[in-house]
Parts: C-alpha cells; sequence; structure tokens
C-alpha cells in the first residue's frame, strides 16, 4: 500500500482550476502544514473551461492513483463549497450557476465508481485564509521547479484549487 494521501482541489466555475498531489499527514503532524506541502509528490494542476473536461481530469488522477495500489481511503477530493447568495451582481446566470453544475457532475461521476465518501466541501473564506497569497509565493517557491505548485502565474483559478489542496491536507485526521 503506497504511503501518503492524494489530495485534489477544484475551484468549480465557468473556468475550473484543478489542483492535484500526494502529501503526508504524518509530516504535516511532524513538522508543519507547509512543509508537508512542499514535498508533495505528483503534483499537478490546470485550469479547464470545458464540463466534461474537469470530471475526465479527475477520474484521470484517480484512475493512475488506484492503479498505484491507493485505496479510496487515501484519496480526497476537496470541492469549494460554492454558496448561492441573492443579488448576486453582474455576469451571467451562466457564471452565477457553473459552480454547482461542476460539483454536481463531479458527484455524478463519483457516485458512478462508488467513490462519494471521497468528497470533502470547503468554504473559500477558510481555505482564503490558510492558505493566503503570501503563502502560496513561499510554497511555489519551494517546489521543484519552482511555480509548480502554490503559487501559479497567470491561474488564479489554479490557485485557488491549491488553497483548496491546502485545505484538504489540513483536515485529513
Amino acid at each position: 500500500m503506497p504511503t501518503g494521501h492524494g489530495l485534489i482541489g477544484v475551484d468549480p466555475g465557468v473556468t475550473t482550476g484543478l489542483a492535484w498531489g500526494v502529501f503526508s499527514p504524518r509530516l504535516r503532524d511532524r513538522t508543519s502544514l507547509w512543509k508537508a506541502l512542499a514535498r508533495g509528490r505528483q503534483l499537478g494542476c490546470e485550469q479547464i473551461v470545458e464540463p466534461y473536461g474537469v470530471t475526465s481530469q479527475i477520474h484521470s488522477v484517480i484512475a493512475e492513483w488506484m492503479i498505484q495500489g491507493f485505496g479510496s481511503d487515501q484519496i480526497t477530493i476537496v470541492i469549494e463549497d460554492f454558496q448561492v447568495r441573492q443579488n448576486l451582481s453582474g455576469g451571467t446566470g451562466r457564471d452565477k450557476l457553473a459552480p454547482v453544475y461542476i460539483t454536481g457532475r463531479i458527484d455524478e461521476m463519483l457516485a458512478i465508481y462508488q467513490y462519494t465518501e471521497m468528497t470533502s466541501l470547503v468554504m473559500s473564506s477558510v481555505s482564503k485564509s490558510l492558505a493566503t497569497d503570501q503563502r502560496l509565493k513561499l510554497w511555489g517557491q519551494s517546489t521543484s521547479p519552482p511555480g509548480r505548485a502554490g503559487w501559479v502565474k497567470g491561474k488564479r483559478h489554479t490557485r485557488d484549487a491549491w488553497r483548496l489542496v491546502a485545505a484538504g491536507l489540513n483536515l485529513i485526521p
């Protein structure tokens, strides 16, 4: 059985940010959350505009980890918990409900494979207060090559997905 915990962060929306990697909760407990994140393996990230591309990429990452021997209890998908509020201004209706649609597609895909226990919802206020811009920049500088995780230049949604990965590692018992 492989060591570590696979985490996928999802910032759902018209443009969805995805970030993933394998991290050690034990290292987090011995040193710090940020050292555990800096020593992550199998890191990847991207921004996706196509809803089908989101579920396809998540499925691909999970399948790779399953081939390596990860059990469903060693993988967590951390999704930003979108809250519909009254009087949202600007944008279009598509902008407003895209996070709900993407989250539903992810839940549907996981239900098909009976992996619904993998999902954890985190409020953006929690992930943004934990993984501030400064923390993401420091994390990005400590990856090899620099900028591979944490602070990804020009990709706001990917950065938000990395925030969710940090929040997810922080939540694992």
